[in-house]
């Protein structure tokens, strides 16, 4: 059973939209990041900037490596384990104005699975994505979103 989160990007603050551009997927094996090929931004956003092209490296190479959270005991900042189940809390509550992350799911199969087929089935249908979006704004991610408008 694997666990997993989209992960939105936000090209204007001031503007709610966002687009599903990734799957985060963790199991007891660890945590895997998957882009969401072929999904439309707007045309004046500098993907570069942002780096959306190398994204999928990024969270891989370096991001989910570094999260910390503060060991309740010592106080001292502690990395996260790949396969500690708080990952996918601590990224939801560590969201950006321009990178937020949905609820937790749970789906059969590995992370790597569940990360590649999310990825696949939301590139292919548009109107899976729109859902998606739709769906993923509880009320931490309006939150989110509310708090850099």
């Amino acid at each position: 059973m694997a666990r997993y989160i989209y992960e939105f990007f936000r090209p204007r603050v001031s503007v709610s939209v966002v687009f599903p551009i990734g799957v985060i997927a963790q199991d007891r094996e660890g945590v895997v990041y998957r882009t969401i090929p072929e999904v439309p931004l707007p045309q004046d956003v500098d993907i570069d900037f942002y780096g959306i092209h190398d994204r999928e490296r990024f969270m891989h190479d370096d991001f989910l490596r570094r999260v910390e959270i503060a060991d309740p005991e010592s106080g001292e900042l502690v990395k996260v384990a790949p396969t500690n189940p708080e990952l996918l809390a601590v990224l939801r509550q560590r969201g950006s104005h321009h990178f937020l992350y949905g609820p937790v799911r749970r789906l059969a199969g590995s992370a790597e699975d569940v990360a590649d087929e999310e990825a696949e089935r939301l590139s292919n249908d548009v109107e899976a994505r729109r859902k998606l979006v739709i769906d993923s704004l509880d009320p931490t991610t309006q939150a989110a979103l509310d708090a850099y408008a």
